[in-house]
């Protein structure tokens, strides 16, 4: 009976790394990253974003098409959204609405909010896409048109981009989010406080029962200042990500997740949140003092966050984490990134959790041996594995988002 839960989980996660014929998933609104798990084309697309002015004016409405700008090429899927220019004090947040009256199209309601991404409906062969625009109440800077498309499974064009400047003589009206700065890493994490000073998470390599620090796969420390929680985290892995998460139980899903990426030019630290066996990201809110580091094969990240962050549910509605009054099971996940994105793919390996929720106001020290995949495990993995290149090669003319 165990082996066939476990082979029932591994074919309901294997569902959510698939793609969405149906239209780009509310997963992706932050991210712009189609879960295709392809190398993304980011150079001479055949594919552009035309508006129908050069400027805009609050409240002005601005027809804005996805076309091809070679007639050999059509593309089936893709999604569209607004954001500030990126050195702007918030690139984050998704401006404006869209419209429209195509029912081969849909709007996507980002992090609690309705209309923020116009994406495709059906995985229709298709050479334009039109919606309507509208632009935020106040006036917000110059801003940015940003798509992903979809021409076949296997090819797919990201980064696509197109400027919209704000009309002269309107004062810009500042975000009321400010996204903190993000720095190099100078001062790496000191271990020999831990149990002394902070609490630690400590996870050995494989093959080994304890570490101390650097010489762990993955490593996090916590301090209590007030009701502010600084981390400093580690794990080894070249352009890889690294990734903390609060829940309230040892399984994925509903859980507060902090994600550190150090890949030069793709250095973040972002707030997610996952409903179920997925990640969707969200805006950057309640953080402060963030860095990152890529030194000798390890990913370095340190941050500051309130002790209460609410995380958006798929249905808008808030979901609070309060590390000041509620103990949660810890969890760390590692693995790799989009090419050319700091997008997190699944992790390498099973996360590790910690034994029994960890009360992150204490200095306490928690280690834990890697565990031993049970035969069910191996053979789920290996399962998995062949179902994905079979559907892989099988599904080349379901393309999506």
């Amino acid at each position: 009976m165990r082996n066939i839960v476990v082979f029932a989980v591994c074919f309901a996660t294997l569902g959510k790394v698939l793609a969405f014929p149906d239209g780009p998933h509310i997963s992706t609104c932050l991210t712009m990253y189609p879960k295709h798990y392809v190398d993304l084309k980011t150079t001479g697309s055949p594919f552009s974003i035309s508006l129908s002015n050069d400027t805009y004016s609050p409240g002005q409405n601005i027809t804005v098409q996805i076309v091809t700008t070679n007639s050999s090429h059509t593309f089936r899927g893709f999604q569209v959204a607004v954001h500030r220019v990126l050195g702007s004090n918030n690139s984050q947040e998704l401006l404006g609405t869209f419209s429209t009256n195509d029912n081969t199209t849909q709007l996507v309601t980002c992090v609690g909010e309705p209309k923020k991404m116009f994406g495709h409906a059906v995985n229709i062969n298709r050479t334009v896409a039109t919606a309507t625009w509208t632009a935020p109440a106040q006036n917000a800077g110059d801003v940015e048109f940003q798509a992903t498309v979809v021409e076949s499974f296997s090819v797919i064009w990201y980064g696509i981009k197109t400027k919209l400047r704000a009309a002269p003589g309107i004062s810009v009206t500042q975000p009321q989010n400010i996204v903190p700065p993000l720095t190099i890493q100078q001062n790496l994490p000191d271990w020999g406080e831990c149990g002394k000073s902070k609490g630690c998470f400590l996870h050995p390599l494989p093959g080994n029962t304890r570490c101390v620090g650097d010489d762990c796969q993955a490593a996090v420390s916590y301090r209590q200042n007030g009701d502010l929680f600084t981390f400093e985290m580690s794990a080894a892995g070249q352009d890889s990500y690294l990734a903390i998460g609060f829940s309230d139980d040892e399984l994925m899903g509903d859980d507060q997740v902090i994600v550190c990426t150090a890949i030069p030019e793709h250095q973040s630290i972002q707030l997610s949140y996952n409903p179920e066996k997925y990640t969707y990201r969200q805006y950057t809110m309640g953080m402060s003092n963030l860095a990152t580091r890529q030194v000798n094969g390890r990913v370095y990240c340190t941050f500051t966050r309130r002790a209460e962050l609410n995380s958006t549910k798929n249905d808008g509605s808030p979901r609070p984490f309060d590390l000041g009054t509620n103990s949660y099971f810890i969890f760390l996940a590692w693995g790799n990134v989009g090419t050319g994105t700091d997008v997190m793919t699944k992790h390498i390996d099973s996360p590790a959790v910690s034994v029994g929720k960890v009360n992150l106001r204490t200095v306490t020290v928690i280690s834990k041996a890697p565990p031993a995949l049970s035969p069910a495990s191996s053979c789920c993995l290996l399962v998995s594995s062949i179902i994905i290149i079979f559907v892989m090669s099988t599904l080349q003319k379901s393309f999506s988002l």
